[in-house]
């Protein structure tokens, strides 16, 4: 079934180097994986003559690990002329992403805002989200943060791959909006975390034309299968809506999630024998509650009754959704006319991701309650923004 085959994506990249790569392993024969990463490297080496594969025992071979800067077992180097990546893990994803990465010369570029008390990506705490940016960097990309703050004429970089907003918890400047705003009807790649506090900015004014409303109030799920730790406050969803994002991830808790209102277009034409789809709906949900849950209107940042008044909002409830406008609509064929040809037409329109909470990517919940299921959400969501499709499929 191929469990142990290498994905077609790295297959494409490694037949058609240029270069001559070098991957250098250093592992200990007395560490568990080693056998099963030499086996991995080999078909590497097997697809292209420009793999140059070697394998060292760094408390052996001390000289060769001290030369590359191998300080720990379990150290993967790769190289391309003057250009050098490494890597701590011999996961395919990891080793091919180290092989994009010497041979492009280039990394892509996230930048997470800062400014407003957003997720601090760039050291460890239980409020921070350093372990998305690790594994951001293990996956070759460059994180930097974004201040505009203190801009006169803020604005995204143009290197801007994308830009993450980590769960602001004030407002934005109205200048700060306008430079977002633009970035985003320039065709931006965004991933928007939401706070659920007081004075949280819901981004709404960006979103709601978008097709995407952040909705007042905090999910909670009764259902015992669609809540973690036997708290109905952390909603889980096991099996998300069908998405290049979340092919094959399970397991997501949402601490004090909102919901989103998703917009689900104009009502499409009356169809006649013949007639073309109707156009795909842009915004779309990726994580849903059960039926049981709620919207718990309670104030922001405190708890309410735990239990489901008159008029609060029923569900399922939406927990984070899609919204994917980097493709033309094309115009509906005339019966009898052929179907016009294809175009290229990826970068018209914006990529946003938005989730209804942002603890949810905190190192607390990824590393400290080890929900991983948190941590691959992310970076499969920023993988596809950026239509780096090789990561999500590896």
């Amino acid at each position: 079934n191929k469990q142990f085959s290498l994905a077609d994506q790295t297959r494409k990249v490694v037949k058609s180097l240029n270069d001559d790569v070098q991957i250098l392993a250093f592992y200990s024969s007395e560490n568990p994986s080693q056998t099963e990463v030499r086996e991995r490297l080999e078909q590497y080496a097997k697809l292209s003559g420009r793999i140059k594969l070697a394998f060292y025992d760094p408390y052996i071979k001390v000289t060769q690990a001290q030369e590359n800067g191998v300080t720990m077992d379990a150290t993967i180097i790769v190289k391309c002329k003057e250009r050098k990546e490494t890597v701590t893990s011999g996961e395919e994803e990891r080793i091919t992403s180290a092989i994009l990465a010497v041979t492009s010369g280039e990394k892509t570029k996230v930048y997470f805002l800062t400014g407003h008390g957003e997720c601090n990506p760039t050291e460890y705490g239980k409020d921070s989200c350093s372990a998305i940016k690790q594994g951001l960097e293990s996956q070759q990309y460059a994180v930097e943060t974004l201040s505009m703050v203190g801009q006169n004429a803020p604005a995204v970089p143009q290197d801007c791959a994308a830009l993450v907003i980590a769960g602001a918890k004030h407002p934005l400047q109205a200048k700060e909006m306008e430079a977002l705003q633009k970035y985003v009807d320039q065709a931006g790649r965004v991933f928007i975390a939401l706070a659920n506090t007081p004075n949280a900015p819901d981004f709404s004014q960006i979103l709601t034309k978008h097709g995407v409303t952040p909705l007042k109030g905090e999910v909670l799920d009764p259902n015992g299968q669609h809540h973690a730790f036997g708290d109905k406050s952390l909603p889980l969803v096991m099996s998300p809506e069908q998405h290049k994002i979340t092919e094959k991830l399970q397991g997501m808790v949402l601490p004090v999630a909102r919901g989103l209102q998703i917009d689900s277009g104009p009502e499409p034409p009356p169809s006649y024998p013949g007639a073309p789809p109707p156009p795909s709906q842009k915004a779309q949900s990726l994580l849903m509650t059960s039926g049981e849950a709620w919207l718990d209107q309670a104030q922001a940042g405190t708890r309410g009754n735990q239990k489901k008044d008159a008029g609060e909002q029923g569900g399922p409830l939406s927990m984070a959704a899609v919204i994917d406008e980097s493709k033309k609509e094309k115009p509906p064929t005339q019966p009898g006319m052929p179907p016009a040809p294809e175009t290229d037409d990826e970068g018209d329109g914006p990529r946003i991701v938005v989730v209804g909470s942002s603890d949810f990517m905190t190192d607390g919940f990824i590393q400290s309650a080890q929900v991983w299921g948190n941590g691959m959400l992310v970076l499969n969501s920023i993988a596809w923004l950026v239509a780096n499709e090789k990561l999500i499929s590896i």
